[in-house]
């Protein structure tokens, strides 16, 4: 009779990303994770693989668990500004609330030499491609509903917000919550000025 697991997979997952978030796929060794899954090694490579396996089921778990949900307001089907402004408020409260400072898990993974995994660029191309239609899909529904005016280019009006994302996730590094949250609200009211 096989024995059961004396731990719930799921949750070792999330102690997992949030160590090799904080730390890096370099920076983080297998008795890092040992140490703070709470798990020996054995039960680590039995249920995850070595550590370049880990740290993709990490990778993909941040996508499912905090990417995805994240653009969820703007994959509605009535979206638009409001959706809009819901991503960025949900994804700046997110960000004012996080007790690690090290920026966005999917743009380190790609970045870091020592990973090895030729399944995680794709994997990150794909997110991100996910997040580039949703915003595309939002400005166009918006733009269908006269929220924006007809001059707005939508393609030029994706890769802003895009870069809003990747702005607000560097700030998260260096100044407070609270002008994290500002720096929001700033933007969003350039943005309903389109």
């Amino acid at each position: 009779m096989a024995r059961t697991k004396a731990f719930n997979p799921e949750e070792k997952l999330t102690i997992a990303m949030m160590l090799f978030w904080e730390k890096g796929y370099d920076g983080t060794s297998m008795q890092d994770l040992v140490s703070t899954m709470e798990v020996n090694r054995f039960s680590i490579y039995n249920t995850f693989g070595d550590k370049e396996a880990l740290f993709f089921k990490a990778l993909q778990h941040y996508g499912e668990h905090v990417f995805t949900p994240l653009l969820i307001p703007l994959m509605v089907g009535d979206s638009g500004m409001c959706q809009i402004e819901k991503y960025f408020e949900n994804l700046s409260q997110r960000l004012a609330g996080l007790r690690i400072k090290a920026g966005c898990f999917l743009q380190n993974a790609i970045q870091e030499a020592a990973v090895n995994n030729p399944e995680v660029r794709p994997y990150v191309v794909a997110l991100f491609h996910q997040m580039h239609n949703a915003f595309r899909l939002a400005l166009e529904e918006g733009k269908r509903k006269a929220e924006f005016t007809d001059s707005l280019d939508i393609q030029e009006g994706t890769e802003f917000l895009i870069m809003q994302v990747q702005a607000l996730i560097v700030m998260q590094k260096q100044v407070s919550p609270e002008r994290l949250l500002a720096n929001t609200t700033f933007m969003l009211s350039n943005v309903r000025s389109w």
